[in-house]
């Protein structure tokens, strides 16, 4: 009896081992109706500015409590555990997800076509009240997957340090630029800016530096220039 008692335990426990998370995934994961599940990734200001967001959605639904899912930095982790969460069937019920990683998870986004309604008739918000170009990026064979929350500015900046060395330099004033300076003043004050203050053939300063990565991309279009044709090649 003994001996096929624990024959029975093992194998069970081989079977759990092997298909534990088959059966969760099929049999579904039990939800408590009144928690929200919001995950979310960034830094710790991000952290504590979610925490004041979901304070505040607290106060005005006080039946409803919101379930703080963080998880520190960005992308890397968080997209991997997002991920296996698909897999296990434990996705939140509403995640923060950058546009990049949405577009290959966003078929088990749910859809949220017919949940933009007009104010005048109450509930979510209405797509015109948000970004229409926002929107379309969340919209996926005509389906909308999710709604943009933020976005951000690409700013250039200047160093005023570095056009004071430059101005002792070249022993003349290196101004600043003005609100309306051209493509021409910005070529003219980057030479200006690039110097080998020692003369030993080695750059000490650089005027310019591109964005890197896909930062580049609205800096070049802020000139009106284009990097591919209309058909997208």
């Amino acid at each position: 009896m003994l001996k096929r008692s624990g024959v029975l335990t093992v194998s069970f426990l081989l079977a759990w081992w092997l298909f534990g998370d088959t059966y969760a995934r099929h049999s579904g994961t039990a939800s408590e109706p009144n928690v929200i599940r919001f995950a979310h990734f960034g830094t710790y200001q991000d952290y504590l500015l979610w925490r004041e967001v979901i304070a505040d959605f607290e106060r005005n639904h006080p039946d409803l409590q919101v379930r703080q899912e963080y998880v520190v930095g960005f992308g890397g982790h968080y997209n991997t555990k997002m991920r296996q969460q698909i897999l296990s069937g434990t996705l939140p019920d509403v995640a923060l997800i950058q546009l990049g990683p949405f577009h290959e998870l966003a078929e088990h986004f749910a859809d949220l076509t017919h949940d933009l309604r007009g104010s005048d008739r109450g509930g979510p918000p209405t797509s015109s009240w948000l970004h229409t170009t926002g929107v379309a990026a969340f919209r996926v064979r005509g389906r909308q997957r999710g709604l943009p929350i933020s976005g951000g500015n690409l700013l250039i900046y200047a160093n005023p340090d570095c056009f004071d060395r430059a101005s002792r330099h070249h022993g003349v004033k290196v101004a600043l630029p003005t609100e309306n300076w051209t493509i021409d003043d910005f070529r003219r004050t980057a030479e200006l800016l690039t110097c080998d203050f020692d003369g030993d053939g080695r750059l000490d300063q650089f005027g310019f530096w591109l964005p890197r990565w896909v930062y580049y991309l609205p800096f070049i279009w802020s000139f009106g220039a284009e990097l591919t044709s209309e058909d997208g090649t």
